[in-house]
């Protein structure tokens, strides 16, 4: 089931985007929009001048990104309390396009392979297959986002060959970010109502997942976030209620113009009317992604 899988955070420049900021951080899309030049005032000859600015990049719809995340967790069972600690490595490779359809909707789409494989408990190893697709409405630059997203996925396990789970995801929501700090801190808030459909229908469940956060750029190249997630799972075809909290936080370093690092750690409290998925988990991970 997809709750094995490690929780999608909003990346740093989604949250950047939000208040139409622009952060050196990853998955960033949107480009700055400049005046290619300006009039200065008149020099001692009597001729104007133009400043000279760099040009502006076009707008690029499409994006390639692979990376990988070696990740350490205090319980990769995640059931109980019980020390059952690992080093998981996750490899992904996304491709993506983003365009906008008239002045207030956008559409974004990001076929993702990724894959978790586990040092000790290699038994939980998988690989997973998704196509997120999301319509995105904004009325006003400085209004909350509204979404649709619609995402089927799969993902099966290496040693035992076998579904883990698939299913169809339709899911609605809205997000929004106030910038400060002369634009170099972002608070943000965002919830998201999701249905899921799957095989096995034991995983039928709604979702509703609530955040809030702070990212804050400590220098051109860096970026810090801290944040607070709860989610709730109601599973539709037994008894069976979740409530998931989660504490963040992770610094982002822009090594070159398409190379980051990031390192992060989190605490995982899940409490579930199914004792068996009842857990706590602390972790931290260092990852690389390269962006085209």
């Amino acid at each position: 089931m997809k709750v094995l899988l490690p929780s999608r955070l909003l990346p740093v420049a989604l949250l950047a985007a939000l208040a139409g900021l622009s952060y050196a951080g990853p998955r960033q899309t949107k480009s700055e929009v400049e005046d290619i030049g300006d009039i200065s005032e008149a020099s001692s000859d009597g001729k104007s001048q133009v400043k000279e600015v760099a040009p502006v990049e076009p707008v690029k719809h499409f994006r390639f990104n692979i990376g990988t995340r070696a990740q350490y967790t205090s319980n990769a069972k995640m059931t109980g309390d019980h020390d059952s600690n690992d080093v998981i490595f996750f490899p992904t490779i996304e491709g993506g396009y983003n365009t906008k359809l008239g002045q207030l909707f956008s559409f974004d789409s990001a076929l993702r392979v990724e894959s978790g494989i586990y040092s000790d408990h290699s038994d939980r190893s998988f690989i997973g297959y998704s196509l997120q697709n999301t319509l995105d409405f904004r009325p006003r630059p400085n209004l909350p986002r509204v979404f649709v997203g619609f995402e089927p996925y799969r993902y099966d396990n290496f040693d035992k060959k076998g579904l883990i789970t698939e299913a169809l995801a339709v899911s609605v929501g809205t997000d929004y970010g106030i910038g400060f700090n002369n634009g170099k801190s972002l608070a943000f808030v965002g919830y998201t109502f999701a249905t899921h459909f799957a095989n096995p229908t034991s995983d039928d469940r709604e979702v509703s997942t609530a955040i809030v956060g702070l990212t804050h750029q400590f220098l051109p190249t860096l970026t810090g976030q801290v944040y607070y997630q709860f989610e709730n799972s109601h599973y539709y075809n037994f008894d069976r209620d979740d409530s998931r909290n989660v504490i963040g936080l992770s610094l982002t370093y822009q090594l070159t113009r398409r190379i980051f690092t990031t390192l992060s750690g989190s605490w995982v409290d899940n409490n579930s009317s199914d004792e068996r998925a009842s857990y706590q988990s602390a972790g931290g991970a260092l990852g690389f992604n390269l962006q085209y």
